[in-house]
């Protein structure tokens, strides 16, 4: 997670790097450096409680040597209540220490400064509808929307990681649904339908996962992935994603419906992915192979004007 060091020295430029994420963390932010503030006095006023406490502590044994145990006994009265509120200083400064660590938790980490500015299309769609109130004859609304996505991952060597499997640039197709809260499992069901009939035209081995609490995004109520075996990897590659957010979205962006018998109320919002295209051709090159050369599927022909892609004669 972010350093307090981090958030203090460069405060506005956190919060500008992290727009970057589409995460708007001046809130949060200011939540950590108003804790901060309540940790560093808890701190120096614990401080100087403990020195007068040891400043008393040795009086008190110089009162005790000439025999004066009434004054002796008065000061300690006061080294008690001393004693008191350092511990309350302790426990405060101890919770502003907790808070702190719990709202840096839910801070990502800053993007490098070379990551382009722009939103894995989803966000930009659904933010068309901020503040809008539909009305309920126009729903479900469906939108569609095309970007180009890049990713930058340090560290990643292996096979599993080169080639079509993760690009660092590829494109992307989202798909958006807003309807009311008790047609959106309908609509996702039909999402995933939708994405079942890409892979199954293709003729591609895939599986469907229902994705744990713990796999899941932040915003997602429920999610499921699509994945196609790889033949010559042995493996599956996920190649879909379909999530119904609820009205988890809709809340921060207040995009609600009219009803005419409940009147306002938020909507739900779902999105989900088109095939990632990369991975597509690796497992349609890597399931197809034949004697004769590359197998094209037949919803793919016409698109191609060919059946084969024919191996290379040998020399």
């Amino acid at each position: 997670m972010l350093t307090l060091k981090q958030i203090k020295e460069n405060t506005e430029a956190v919060i500008e790097r992290l727009r970057k994420k589409q995460f708007e963390a001046r809130e949060a932010i200011n939540e950590v450096l108003n804790f901060d503030e309540i940790r560093r006095r808890s701190q120096q006023e614990l401080d100087a409680s403990l020195s007068r406490q040891k400043a008393l502590a040795k009086e008190i044994g110089d009162l005790m040597k000439q025999g004066a145990k009434e004054q002796a006994e008065s000061i300690r009265s006061q080294v008690a209540l001393l004693k008191e509120a350092s511990k309350s200083l302790e426990e405060k400064k101890a919770e502003a220490e907790a808070k702190i660590r719990e709202i840096l938790l839910t801070v990502p980490n800053l993007p490098a400064d070379i990551v382009p500015e722009g939103a894995t299309a989803e966000v930009p769609v659904t933010n068309i509808y901020r503040d809008v109130i539909l009305e309920e004859k126009d729903l479900p609304v469906r939108n569609t929307a095309y970007s180009a996505c890049f990713r930058r991952e340090a560290g990643s060597y292996g096979k599993d990681v080169r080639g079509l499997n993760r690009l660092h640039q590829f494109d992307k197709v989202e798909i958006v649904c807003i309807d009311k809260p008790e047609r959106s499992y309908q609509r996702l069901d039909e999402m995933v339908a939708y994405v079942e009939t890409l892979v199954t035209k293709l003729e591609l081995p895939w599986r469907i996962l229902r994705l744990s609490g713990g796999d899941m995004s932040f915003t997602s109520a429920l999610t499921y992935d699509f994945e196609v075996f790889s033949a010559a990897q042995k493996r599956w590659l996920e190649v879909s994603s379909v999530s119904n957010f609820e009205s988890y979205q809709a809340n921060r962006l207040r995009c609600r419906y009219r009803d005419a018998e409940q009147g306002v109320q938020l909507v739900h919002t779902l999105n989900g992915s088109a095939l990632a295209l990369p991975r597509i051709v690796a497992a349609l090159l890597e399931n197809n192979q034949t004697p004769e050369g590359i197998r094209i599927p037949e919803a793919l022909r016409p698109y191609t004007g060919f059946d084969f892609i024919p191996r290379p004669a040998k020399k």
